[in-house]
């Protein structure tokens, strides 16, 4: 190592935010903190309760499974029974990672279309024993790639209650920011199924 600084013995503080994220540093560390607007890097004794603090993926120290909305309670009485996920894991995460990266939410359904079959199956495959109801799936009429299709108003409405896959508006859902590391994992693998680094 180049220019190795060795600390002094010193003090720490354990910074756990709202979200249950913690952290233990240096009262001298230094972290990113949003506050009043601005972001700022300050020392961590000059924290304040309300500052926004940024920190590492995974962080989280609860290793619970993370719940997932309820299903939807006002429900149409022309939809067939369906169901809904209870807790996250590393299947619905990879499902979520593919909605954001390539799926599409509208007003009464949901799809993906990739080039590569197997992940067209996969997703139908998902749909089904998942959600309990029929998923769609062809070859694309008019390009070399596959689409699978739900058409179900109440599961796009627990969909949007997850956060992060609103058209438009894609994000990362909370769920996944707060789960541990194989889950985040498993959203990565989802969110760059087909994707490339350049």
């Amino acid at each position: 190592y180049k220019n190795f600084v060795v600390n002094k013995g010193a003090n720490c503080l354990e910074i756990t935010t709202n979200d249950f994220y913690s952290i233990t540093v240096s009262t001298d560390h230094k972290c990113e903190v949003f506050r009043n607007g601005k972001q700022e890097m300050l020392p961590a004794s000059d924290l304040i309760i309300g500052d926004i603090v940024r920190l590492k993926l995974g962080s989280s120290s609860s290793q619970e499974p993370i719940s997932l909305p309820e299903k939807p309670s006002k429900i149409d009485s022309r939809c067939s029974s369906f169901s809904v996920p209870k807790t996250m894991t590393t299947e619905i995460a990879k499902f979520l990672g593919i909605m954001v990266a390539d799926g599409t939410v509208y007003k009464a359904g949901f799809r993906i279309t990739k080039r590569h079959k197997d992940v067209v199956a996969w997703f139908v495959d998902f749909c089904e024993s998942h959600f309990n109801i029929k998923c769609k799936s062809d070859r694309c009429a008019f390009e070399e790639a596959f689409f699978g299709e739900v058409n179900s108003r109440p599961i796009v409405q627990w969909l949007l209650g997850i956060g992060g896959l609103s058209p438009k508006n894609k994000d990362i859902p909370e769920c996944i920011m707060h789960s541990s590391a194989d889950i985040q994992a498993a959203f990565l693998c989802g969110l760059f199924e087909d994707g490339t680094v350049n």
